[in-house]
Order: structure tokens, then C-alpha cells, then sequence
């Protein structure tokens, strides 16, 4: 699946503009908690002089609020880059909270994809009830989408968004708040609600940043269908028929699953039987990950994400071994570059054990899988130098650095391409500050932790390698004064008559 990349599609000769991507938002709460006075700060309305009217029943046309690419400077970065070129409209419906507000639902025509659950940060019973307003139009949504069909698609045009829940606090101004953030915060993460924060309509304390964050919340979700529907697109391998031989006869089939060695994987794509789907965590400037998202669309969109790079070096004479990567490598094709390149998944590997769901891997545990794939070295001791990020025209990285030391510059039998190749060089023809065409991209962070680095392991080996050679020398000459101070000792024993 590729994304549109202008704004004009052209047909027969004829422009058609590209329609705005128009999601359904259902703002709902307690009676008098502030949703009407929520929605039009939202619209960037004055406070009125008088307190707005109640919403009686359901209003489909509360308010609209659209989002593109000419407003990019008063966006925050999460926001522009999820941002779809043709921009983003939310069509606000809200629910009053009286006259049986409680149970009114969506209408049958309407697809519901964000939800503002409200709540007056003055009033725990309004909070509580946050809980039921959530469960309400989660259930009626599941079941609109297909129920079970829904929560695990097997069709790749089957697979739906899920909803988009924020949950705000009104009335942040006054002073008597019952409902403190943290508690709100700890609801909100119990309950896989995506953002929670508390504002004030009256000054707009806090309204900007709730919208920004119902319109991110919504275009995740948007990002995290299309990852699955990628996923379920993929052909599957069909099912292997098998058994428990006789002497097996015997295993119960709830042992763990490292003791079935012989049930087929969860996890069957073509060609790669075990291997999951590769998607990577998408970072924000923090580092703080918002979104998975397969490794194509982080290159093609300049997305930042979790790499690593390994380097094989002997500390006897500074020398790396330097990479010249294939055609078909997704970031360093035909460049040369570390021993060993890859990205840190959004999944555990296991390494033939694991199946089913898998929680996210660690740096080191991607190391090893990309020594395992790139080499076709199974144990070697990795230490990590220094983490750093990288921005290049290829790729926006957090790398983490990780090392092994080959002593003697002793050339592994490594697993290559056909048009890979490797060769040993001296660090500071890499780190040295020359300008090499052929050369991966080097920030200047890089490059300095690794001079750094290397110059400190070859003084260190430097020093072992004198103090050994001095040693010898020390204990003989150590051993000839002990002799000394034991024969002075039985002497002084003689003379004042001690037994030892």
C-alpha cells in the first residue's frame, strides 16, 4: 500500500482535488459536565456571555474542525508527520447528558471512530461514569464492526481502525478538584484510552493540546489498521500435517510450548515460516515510541526509529571491519558501513522457541538475531559502546552501538551476499573526518564516541600488554624477598624461644 504523494490525481485529461479524510467524532459525558462549551473552544469560539444551552438528545452537527498542511507551523511534529497530504476534517457529534443521554446511541448510519469521554473534574460521580460512557460506545462499535470478525481480521480489506479514545477533564480552573491527573491517568491507562489531560473552556487552558491529541489519537489508528491489513495480506503457508511420534506418546499438550518442539508456528508467511512481520516502533523527539509502522513507510516518510549498528575491531592495530552492503539492503545499498546493520523490532524473536504474540524486542536481543542474519554467527559477546541519533537522507535513527573484538585481525567466515564484501581498515580512515563518497552517512556524535572509544580500548591493551610482559620480573623478584623475611622469622623464633 502506498501513499499518495500530491495533492491532484489526474483522470482523462480532467484535475479531481483529493477529498479530505473524514473521521466521526462522538463527544459525550455527564449532564452538565461542559461538552457544548468543550466543542466550541475546540472551534476556537469566544466564551459566550450567557452559559450555552443544553444539548438535548443527539446533535449530528455540533461542529466541524479540519486539519492541513497549511497550518504545519501551529502543529506539533507528531501531528505533521501522520498528517495525510489531503488533510483531516472531524465531524463533532455530541450526546447530552439528560433526558436519558446515558443510553442514547449512535445512529445507525454513522461510523463512530473518535470518542471524547468528559468528565467535571469537580464531581467524582461525573468521573465515574466516564467508565460507563466507555463501555456503551466500545460495545456499539464493536458490535457495528463485526464483533469478533472485527477484533481479529483475516481478510486484509476487513481489518478496521479501532476506536480513538481521549479522555478530558473540564472545569481545570477551579481550585476544589476532587478527581486529581494522576487518578485520571491511571484510568485512562487501565483502560487503553490513548490520551487523558484536564482543560479549562473558559481560559482554553489546555484545549489546544487536547485536540492535537484526539487528531493524532485518530490518525494512529488510521497507521495501525494499515500495518494490520499489510499483515493479513500476506499469503499464508497451509497447514502442515503432523503428530506426536510414539515416544512422545506421552507429552501433555499443555506443556509450555519450548517442550512441542513438533506443533506447527502460529506465525506462518511464505518463504519465512517463522519469522514475524517487521515492524518498527515510530519515535517522537523524545525518543518516546507513538506507532508501529512496517520499515518501508519509516524510510519513504523520514520517520525516526530504533536501530543498531555492530562493528567487528582488533584493539591490536585499530582496525575495523568495514561493510560494502548489497543492492538489495533497505538503508546502506552499495554504501560501505558497519560490520552489521539492522533495526530493533516491535517483537520479540525468540530464536525457534517463540511463537504466537511477542512482546517487544531488546537492543541486545536484536543484535544477536542481526549477527545470526548477517553473519551467521549464533554466540558472540556483543558490548554496547554508546547509543546516539543519526539523521541522514536515508534514515532517521536512535542507534545503539554494539562492538565484539577480534584480536589479530583474524578474517570470520562471515555468510555474504554476492555482491557484499568486507575488508579491514584503520578507524580513523572511517572516523577520521574525510569525505568518502561511498561511505555511510557519520554524524559528528558518531564519529567522536567512536574515536573516543578506540583509542581508550588500544591504551588499555597497550597497558596489559607491558604490565604482562613485566611480570615475570616482579614475582621472582618478590619470591627471592619472601625467602628473606621467612628466614629472619624462624631466626627471631629461636631466639625468643616460640614454638612457630
Amino acid at each position: 500500500l502506498k501513499r499518495l504523494q500530491r495533492l491532484e490525481l489526474k483522470f482523462d485529461g480532467t484535475t479531481m482535488r483529493q477529498e479530505r479524510l473524514v473521521r466521526t467524532v462522538l463527544v459525550c459525558g455527564s449532564q452538565g459536565c461542559g461538552k457544548t462549551s468543550l466543542i466550541n473552544a475546540f472551534m476556537g469560539h469566544e466564551w459566550p456571555a450567557t452559559p450555552p444551552a443544553a444539548t438535548i438528545g443527539l446533535d449530528c452537527e455540533a461542529g466541524r474542525i479540519t486539519f492541513d498542511h497549511s497550518q504545519a507551523a501551529s502543529l506539533p511534529p507528531e501531528l505533521q508527520i501522520l498528517l495525510p497530504p489531503q488533510g483531516l476534517e472531524l465531524e463533532i457529534l455530541e450526546i447530552g447528558g439528560g433526558h436519558g443521554g446515558h443510553l442514547r446511541r449512535m445512529p445507525r448510519a454513522k461510523r463512530l471512530d473518535g470518542l471524547v469521554l468528559c468528565y467535571d473534574a469537580r464531581d467524582r460521580c461525573s468521573f465515574k461514569q466516564a467508565a460507563h460512557y466507555l463501555m456503551l460506545h466500545g460495545t456499539e462499535r464493536h458490535l457495528a464492526e463485526g464483533g469478533v470478525a472485527a477484533a481479529a481480521p483475516t481478510d486484509s480489506a476487513t481489518a478496521a481502525a479501532c476506536l480513538a479514545t481521549v479522555l478530558i477533564g473540564t472545569k481545570a480552573d477551579e481550585l476544589d478538584r476532587p478527581v486529581s491527573t494522576e487518578e485520571a491517568d491511571e484510568f485512562a491507562t487501565a483502560t487503553a484510552i490513548r490520551h487523558s489531560s484536564m482543560v479549562c473552556a473558559r481560559t482554553r487552558e489546555g484545549i489546544d493540546d487536547a485536540l492535537f491529541a484526539l487528531a493524532i489519537s485518530l490518525l494512529e489508528a488510521e497507521e495501525e489498521a494499515l500495518a494490520e491489513r499489510v499483515l493479513a495480506g500476506r499469503e499464508a503457508v497451509p497447514a502442515e500435517a503432523w503428530a506426536l511420534p510414539q515416544r512422545l506418546a506421552n507429552l501433555a499438550m499443555t506443556s509450555p510450548q519450548s517442550e512441542r518442539p513438533l506443533e506447527p508456528r502460529e506465525i506462518c508467511v511464505k518463504g519465512t515460516a517463522h519469522e514475524a512481520p517487521r515492524l518498527v516502533e515510530v519515535l517522537d523527539e523524545r525518543g518516546v515510541p507513538y506507532a508501529s509502522k512496517p520499515l518501508a513507510t519509516c524510510l519513504e516518510r523520514g520517520l525516526l526509529h530504533r536501530a543498531l549498528h555492530i562493528w567487528f575491531f582488533d584493539p591490536r592495530t585499530g582496525g575495523l571491519l568495514l561493510r560494502r552492503y548489497s543492492t538489495a539492503a533497505p538503508k546502506l545499498a552499495t554504501l560501505w558501513g558497519p560490520t552489521c546493520s539492522g533495526e530493533v523490532f516491535c517483537y520479540g524473536t525468540g530464536h525457534g522457541t517463540s511463537v504466537g504474540l511477542r512482546p517487544a524486542e531488546t537492543a541486545l536481543e536484536a543484535a544477536g538475531r542481526t549477527l545470526r542474519e548477517q553473519t551467521g554467527f549464533e554466540d558472540l559477546s556483543l558490548e554496547l559502546w554508546f547509543s546516539t541519533r543519526s539523521r541522514s537522507s536515508y534514515a532517521q535513527e536512535l542507534l545503539d552501538v554494539f562492538v565484539a573484538s577480534f584480536p589479530h585481525s583474524t578474517l570470520p567466515t562471515l555468510q555474504l551476499r554476492r555482491d557484499e564484501d568486507v575488508e579491514w581498515v584503520h578507524f580513523l580512515d572511517v572516523f577520521g573526518g574525510q569525505n568518502y563518497g561511498t561511505l555511510f552517512h557519520i554524524d559528528d556524535t558518531y564519529s567522536s564516541n567512536m574515536i573516543q572509544k578506540m583509542k581508550a580500548r588500544i591504551l588499555h591493551l597497550d597497558a596489559e600488554i607491558s604490565y604482562s610482559k613485566t611480570l615475570p620480573h616482579k614475582l621472582k623478584s618478590g619470591f627471592a624477598q619472601q625467602q628473606g623475611w621467612n628466614t629472619e622469622a624462624r631466626s627471631f623464633a629461636q631466639q625468643t624461644n616460640l614454638q612457630d
